[in-house]
């Protein structure tokens, strides 16, 4: 694993492929991964292959808010570890540092309503990548939906250069449009 970042604290953390994995102190295991987007740019052969999916979540069932304190036998609220938020960041400075020319992009789920709060995190990260690891890129945002769906808020990192960075930008800007053309 290479070190590209001294400015975060984060967990130590295994890759496998585009896969990573981490513990937390309090024994919560994470997924963290980078996957292919399937069929949203089809259209658009030639950035087909330089945009990936990111996304991440908690394996265990330990990673609710809560906790038992055995002490006081009283559920408690679990402290917010910022240490998993340094961690993911790292895993996503080493993707982009590993693979310069793709672009993760980060539907923000919102299912719990916190769509809007996943998707000032994502912005957080994505402009704080420039500064570490001296990769200058742009965070475009979007909502995304098609006839029937809207599906949340949308993210894409590319950096600026790029050589297909307006073709990326744009594509991106019109998903939704793309979508709502589609027979689905």
């Amino acid at each position: 694993m290479q070190e590209v970042s001294n400015s975060l604290n984060p967990y130590e953390h295994f890759s496998k492929n585009l896969n990573y994995t981490f513990t937390t102190s309090n024994g919560i295991e994470y997924f963290v991964y980078f996957t292919e987007t399937s069929g949203y740019f089809e259209h658009i052969p030639e950035i087909n292959d330089d945009i990936v999916t990111f996304g991440f979540y908690p394996l265990t069932d330990e990673s609710e808010g809560f906790f038992y304190d055995p002490k006081t036998g009283i559920k408690r609220k679990q402290r917010f570890d910022m240490r998993v938020s340094d961690t993911i960041g790292s895993i996503t400075q080493e993707f982009l540092f590993t693979y310069p020319y793709k672009c993760p992009s980060f539907l923000c789920d919102d299912t719990d309503r916190r769509d809007k709060c996943r998707q000032k995190l994502f912005r957080k990260w994505a402009q704080s990548f420039s500064r570490f690891i001296e990769m200058p890129s742009t965070v475009y945002e979007n909502q995304i939906y098609d006839k029937r769906t809207i599906y949340g808020d949308a993210g894409i990192i590319v950096r600026n250069d790029h050589p297909r960075h307006a073709l990326i930008r744009d594509s991106f800007m019109n998903l939704s449009s793309v979508l709502v053309g589609k027979d689905l």
